[in-house]
């Protein structure tokens, strides 16, 4: 296209659970876990699930002291369960193994410190980006521009790793000052990145399946430990779930102009390239690391690399679909 405004319009299907935060957390207060989902309620939702009795019972149950009062307030707000479940905002799906470990540390201690001190259990969920008027998730256009700019970066750099955010011996903004240099600009008014108009991608399911699952956070070494890796209690994310096939779409355009343009990325084949050139060594070298540390269930790696020896690699060669690596990526 010759116009001044180039646009294509991309879809994104997940081959792992994402996970992009919001900076907001679910918290015991407002979700019950019950019949295999999560219900989130809001204040005004509580207020008109409960009585003025059942609310005050819980307002003296939070003011016990300590630990005991947010013990004594959680089982509070799971035994009228059912009631704010009808005033719920929305309902996300949770596993079998997720329910179970709430419902067996809701309103309980999870350890005492050797002093005797009790620690309340963590049994906040880390919130997926979401649109506020309809709960559904999304992916922000920034997120994906710049998982663009970073595949960019390495092509410009020659795929050379400078670490400067594990060198603390590095020259402080090195890694800002190196961007400028590779993109060749001076300051974020003339950035070429301007030109790349990337928008939100809101999550939209044509058969309606949820958008949303909650799962638990697992860290892992990327080298095999002689020791048992140390078990604390288990993080938790809400994210997007795997193998969605187009669920979430956005707009890519290219803005024209008569000053400098993006090195090495003037159209979308351009992009794609870039693109796939960075992420499938990545993906692939993930698959290999994973199956080595036994790390990942067998069946999924197998389905992933199926569809990189198949549909996804004949796609990939003729430049129809490009991989990315976005927010934080779960197994």
């Amino acid at each position: 296209m010759t116009s001044m405004l180039q646009t294509t319009h991309c879809t994104i299907s997940s081959l792992t659970p994402i996970h992009i935060g919001c900076g907001e957390d679910y918290y015991p207060t407002n979700y019950v876990i019950k019949d295999g989902a999560l219900h989130h309620f809001s204040a005004e939702g509580m207020i008109q699930a409960l009585s003025l009795a059942e609310r005050n019972a819980l307002a003296t149950k939070a003011m016990q002291k300590g630990a005991d009062g947010l013990k004594a307030l959680q089982a509070g707000i799971y035994a009228n369960s059912d009631a704010l479940i009808e005033q719920a905002t929305h309902s996300v799906p949770v596993t079998e193994a997720m329910e179970h470990f709430y419902q067996s540390r809701v309103g309980k201690v999870a350890q005492h410190e050797k002093q005797g001190r009790k620690i309340q259990n963590i049994l906040e969920i880390q919130r997926h980006a979401y649109n506020p008027y309809t709960q559904q998730p999304y992916i922000a256009g920034s997120g994906i521009k710049g998982a663009i700019r970073t595949a960019l970066l390495d092509q410009l750099n020659d795929h050379k790793d400078h670490n400067f955010d594990e060198n603390r011996s590095a020259p402080r903004h090195a890694g800002e000052q190196l961007q400028k240099k590779l993109i060749e600009y001076q300051n974020i008014t003339d950035d070429p990145f301007r030109l790349l108009k990337i928008s939100d991608a809101p999550y939209q399911h044509p058969d309606e399946l949820n958008g949303l699952e909650i799962r638990f956070i697992v860290n892992r070494k990327k080298q095999q430990r002689k020791k048992m890796e140390s078990q604390g209690i288990p993080l938790k994310m809400e994210c997007l779930p795997a193998n969605r096939s187009k669920s979430l779409s956005f707009d890519i355009r290219f803005l024209d102009s008569t000053e400098k343009s993006i090195p090495q990325m003037r159209d979308i084949q351009q992009l794609v390239n870039i693109c796939n050139a960075y992420y499938l060594p990545q993906l692939e070298n993930e698959l290999r690391l994973l199956h080595d540390l036994n790390y990942v269930n067998p069946i999924w790696r197998q389905e992933i690399q199926n569809l990189l020896d198949g549909e996804i690699g004949r796609a990939i060669a003729k430049q129809q679909v490009f991989l990315l690596r976005l927010g934080m990526s779960t197994n």
